[in-house]
């Protein structure tokens, strides 16, 4: 199973390229590169816990499905940031209060929010799909997988550099005279180039060694 890793910089979610069978796995201060933006992305730590206890938590067979829509309202939300945590913990005590521990956890790990914000609408839409289906009951390894297995996030790409136009010789020339311009701009042009080689050459042949007669 691999680990996700959450890049604070982009949002994307990705597998780490960190691989963890059965047991129990603690990761202190792990990183990975983001694929889609370059940054260092975290693998916060206690990842595997906190997606089995809100598993756990939204498996109760108290919680029925009108509710776990109502939660991912609530926390959809505060991902946008249209209601603040503070907000969203009341909004869950009134409306769903059997998830109240989620909010408790996250205040435990608010830097951390984003990441586990994507676990826990990750794992209620799992839920939802297992309940409404009659499907086995949800796993960490089935959150972990669809978190990471999203396609491939596009590599940051550069704007196309504009070059100006080449200007042909019998072409007009752009300076608006009506000219040619090779009769025109062209002609300056040429010259200035031809000067600067003549300077070139003779200066490099005034570096070379005396001819005997002037010795």
């Amino acid at each position: 199973m691999h680990v996700p890793a959450f890049c604070d910089s982009c949002g994307a979610i990705f597998a780490s390229g960190i691989v963890a069978g059965g047991g129990t796995f603690t990761f202190t201060g792990c990183a990975a590169t983001c694929p889609r933006c370059g940054a260092m992305a975290r693998i916060p730590d206690g990842t595997f816990s906190f997606i089995g206890d809100t598993i756990r938590l939204l498996s109760g067979p108290a919680a029925t499905v009108a509710q776990l829509r109502r939660l991912a309202e609530i926390v959809r939300a505060v991902r946008a940031r249209a209601m603040t945590r503070e907000a969203a913990e009341a909004a869950v005590a009134s409306d769903v209060p059997q998830f109240a521990a989620l909010f408790e956890w996250l205040r435990k790990h608010q830097g951390d929010l984003a990441a586990w914000i994507g676990v826990i609408l990750t794992a209620i839409g799992l839920v939802i799909a297992a309940r409404e289906s009659g499907g086995p009951k949800v796993e960490v390894h089935n959150v972990v997988q669809v978190l990471t297995s999203g396609p491939p996030p596009a590599p940051p790409t550069r704007a196309p550099v504009r070059s100006e136009p080449r200007v042909g010789r019998n072409d007009p020339c752009p300076c608006g005279s009506g000219k040619k311009h090779k009769r025109c701009c062209g002609s300056v042009d040429a010259r200035a180039r031809g000067d600067a080689q003549g300077g070139s050459s003779s200066g490099s042949s005034g570096s070379g060694p005396s001819s005997p007669a002037a010795r």
